[in-house]
């Protein structure tokens, strides 16, 4: 059965809205936890509950009653902290703040020191899964910041090509890392303790040069 009733943290970051917005309008009921309060550019049908991070009994208390706990927090270092209350308030699934680069399975990858914080998340949630579910959703480079930064094809001037610009490159849409958190939180038992990968395209820098060049 469906998740329905599911808590956010880092709700007004770069990446929290698109979750957000998709959540709400596929119907979930949405808890935003907010250290400030503020919910700017939030659709309004959410509930806001103000939490204190340093705080263990705070997040327990915004999270009772949740199914699932989603963490759109970047500092990984406050990952562990979030399931222990996750489980504490009888939170039933946690996906973890990952939403980038694959390191699940690739021990080079886990070796490096960039993905230290990201390792511990997932070893710390392997090891309390008898208590919480989870999942790691990996997705590539947002497309939005690629193409907005000039990272793929400068739009306002001269498109700098990296080796010979034929590499292709995995692309992820923000709402589309929505639509894969409500994927996942609509089928909880195919999702469950495992991995789950959204891509929007794989594309190379020429190719993205000539479609720019036909807009």
């Amino acid at each position: 059965m469906a998740f329905k009733k599911v808590a956010i943290a880092g709700a007004t970051g770069n990446l929290g809205p698109s979750i957000v917005n998709e959540l709400v309008k596929q119907g979930f009921e949405v808890t935003v936890l907010s250290s400030s309060g503020k919910t700017s550019g939030l659709p309004s049908a959410i509930k806001v509950v103000k939490v204190d991070y340093s705080s263990q009994d705070s997040v327990i208390s915004a999270l009772r009653g949740q199914e699932a706990f989603v963490s759109a927090i970047p500092k990984h270092e406050e990952q562990p902290a979030l399931i222990d209350a996750a489980i504490a308030a009888g939170v039933q699934r946690f996906i973890p703040s990952e939403f980038g680069s694959n390191i699940v399975g690739n021990e080079k990858v886990r070796a490096l020191p960039v993905f230290g914080g990201k390792v511990k998340t997932q070893d710390y949630l392997r090891a309390k899964q008898d208590q919480i579910s989870y999942t790691l959703i990996t997705n590539g480079l947002f497309l939005d910041w690629a193409i907005n930064l000039g990272w793929v094809v400068n739009l306002k001037g001269k498109t700098e090509i990296n080796d010979n610009g034929d590499s292709l490159h995995s692309f992820t849409l923000l709402s589309d890392i929505g639509k894969a958190v409500a994927g996942v939180l609509n089928n909880p038992e195919e999702t469950k303790n495992r991995g789950v990968y959204v891509q929007t395209v794989a594309l190379s820098q020429n190719q993205a040069l000539k479609i720019a060049q036909k807009i």
